[in-house]
């Protein structure tokens, strides 16, 4: 529960810094469906695209709906106001 507050917090500032300066943001949204998979080879991508780590959001779980919790952080942050 912490964690989501302390990432509410960051989202908030975010949009707000974004909303004000209008720069374009690099995110990225990674996601595995079982614990065999890996994430690394779609967290390397994203190094190599010079997306920030703060902006990587990865679940590690089924994709069969939309109810994941950093999906659902990265959508958040997407919907500056």
């Amino acid at each position: 529960m912490l964690f989501e507050t302390a990432e509410w917090l960051v989202i908030s500032s975010f949009q707000k810094v974004i909303k004000s300066i209008g720069v374009p943001l690099k995110i990225a949204y990674g996601r595995v469906s079982t614990k065999e998979q890996n994430i690394e080879r779609q967290l390397l991508k994203f190094r190599e695209l010079g997306i920030e780590e703060r902006f990587v959001f990865v679940d590690k779980q089924s994709g069969k709906d939309f109810d994941r919790p950093r999906y659902q952080a990265m959508r958040l942050m997407l919907r500056v106001q």
